[in-house]
């Protein structure tokens, strides 16, 4: 690019990176996003170039069976969407005022939403297999996490049971009083 500054060049590398999102091949959306990244770092319009990283990464493990069937994102290796989290983040922290920071606002309360609910679920897999030690360890990864997540009272209750389990009475009456704190009105809060 001979003029990389210039409007039209910088339009005509956002067309590339939607161009390239439209097909469907998103490790080149990717790296186009990236490459506008590193040749205008004080772009206002990296906006949406992060946003489409985001947008890259939440598409690239989508088969296309899953497309026409609806899976539920918790039942995925959520380590695959850490890069989109990452992204939309940034979008949310760097440029809070562009076009793209409500929607990456939205999409990054989803994969919150989606994440915590995979950390319950696996707590409760683990739990209910026998292992208290590795339903404590998840179920304390989402409160850590994710502390304002909609899931956190469910995964106080797993580790108020997982304690309960291991006979760790003095840890388990400690979460029972965080869990009474979250929600005065769930069943262990009105135990006496």
């Amino acid at each position: 690019v001979r003029f990389p500054q210039n409007d039209h060049a910088l339009q005509a590398q956002l067309d590339i990176i939607l161009a390239y999102y439209q097909r469907e091949d998103y490790d080149f959306a990717i790296n186009a996003a990236e490459q506008f990244l590193k040749l205008n770092p004080g772009s206002p319009l990296g906006a949406y170039a992060t946003y489409m990283v985001g947008r890259s990464e939440t598409a690239r493990f989508k088969s296309l069976f899953e497309k026409q069937v609806p899976r539920d994102f918790a039942d995925y290796d959520q380590r695959v969407l850490s890069a989109a989290l990452q992204a939309y983040r940034e979008v949310v922290r760097r440029y809070p005022d562009s076009e793209w920071a409500n929607d990456a606002r939205n999409r990054l309360n989803e994969i919150v939403g989606h994440t915590a609910r995979h950390e319950v679920k696996t707590a409760q897999y683990y739990f209910d297999r026998g292992a208290f030690v590795g339903a404590a360890n998840r179920a304390q990864a989402l409160l850590v996490g994710f502390p304002d997540s909609e899931y956190a009272t469910a995964a106080l209750q797993i580790l108020y049971n997982s304690y309960r389990a291991q006979g760790l009475l003095a840890q388990a009456e400690r979460v029972r009083a965080l869990l009474t704190e979250a929600d005065p009105t769930h069943a262990l809060a009105t135990q006496n």
